[in-house]
């Protein structure tokens, strides 16, 4: 769970890093619309909320990491709906892709319920990959 922990730390530094500067109204040095900083808030609370999650498997603290999960399906609600920055002919694919990260999000959800810490580690490294993956492809 610690080398988990120190992924999961590397990748919301490197989120934090991106989504920088997005609560005004410029990013990168243009000028975000209504759409894109939803978008940005969106992944900025899922990247919370994942964080939370794991710190509450590493506690054995199911209860919070069933509320952070919980808050990440009703999150990721939104992700159909996001303007690709890269590959954006193939949004059919990154709808599928989605699909199948909030499949392993609710079953993790399920695990979390059967209090199973390896099984929950198990299914968060499989989330873990499906994000790094659709991030390598379409952000």
């Amino acid at each position: 769970m610690k080398t988990l922990s120190i992924i999961m730390s590397l990748f919301l530094i490197g989120s934090g890093a991106a989504f920088a500067g997005t609560s005004g109204r410029k990013h990168a040095g243009h000028t975000m619309s209504p759409e894109m900083k939803k978008q940005h808030e969106t992944m900025t609370t899922i990247g919370k909320q994942w964080k939370a999650c794991k710190n509450a498997l590493n506690d054995n603290n199911f209860k919070d990491a069933g509320i952070a999960v919980e808050t990440i399906i009703e999150a990721a609600s939104e992700i159909d709906n996001f303007k690709l920055h890269k590959n954006t002919d193939n949004h059919k694919q990154f709808s599928e892709q989605c699909n199948a990260v909030r499949e392993k999000i609710i079953k993790l959800n399920d695990v979390i319920k059967t209090r199973d810490v390896n099984a929950a580690e198990n299914i968060a490294n499989t989330v873990e990959e499906s994000c790094r993956q659709c991030h390598i492809k379409f952000r």
